[in-house]
């Protein structure tokens, strides 16, 4: 069971998104929301800040386990955690298995503003390189475009890169 805001926020969500039906409460946004004031009100912080550090938690318990595992064991800092989870906010889900393992690393050994900047080479290293292989696939299904009674697949799944780079529609 994981502890700390996100246990505690987890647990209390739970409870309640199970009683409402029997107490009236048809809204979960609005349970959400009185959930979020509770947490603010007990920490003395904004709903904005509460509402941070809820996706923040919720990211290191579902998302990042090895990060949280980290946090927990004292090997990273929460300023660590947060410059993670806010960087990985937008990175897409395939690459998580490339990034996080050398993120933990870095986290581990590296002074926060030295682990953000790492943290952003790595994934624009890891984005950089998928974007070449991509570009590499593309040029191959122009250079040897699939024959008749070729596996079809093949060439559908190469040409999927094209369109995430803009080259659909190309001839």
């Amino acid at each position: 069971e994981h502890h700390g805001v996100a246990g505690v926020y987890g647990g209390m969500r739970r409870a309640m998104h199970a009683d409402a039906p029997a107490r009236g409460f048809g809204s979960r946004e609005i349970l959400d929301r009185g959930l979020r004031l509770e947490l603010a009100a007990a920490l003395r912080v904004t709903e904005y800040a509460a509402s941070e550090l809820i996706a923040r938690a919720e990211a290191l318990v579902h998302r990042f386990p090895q990060m949280l595992d980290a946090l927990s064991g004292a090997r990273m800092t929460e300023h660590h955690a947060k410059i993670f989870v806010d960087a990985m906010a937008g990175v897409e889900p395939e690459f998580h298995d490339r990034i996080v393992p050398t993120a933990l690393e870095l986290a581990e050994s590296e002074p926060s503003g030295s682990f953000r900047r790492a943290l952003r080479t790595l994934i624009d290293t890891v984005r950089y390189e998928t974007l070449e292989q991509r570009h590499l696939g593309i040029r191959r299904l122009f250079q040897n475009p699939p024959v008749e009674g070729q596996p079809a697949e093949l060439a559908v799944e190469i040409a999927g890169g094209a369109g995430d780079l803009g080259l659909g529609g190309r001839n």
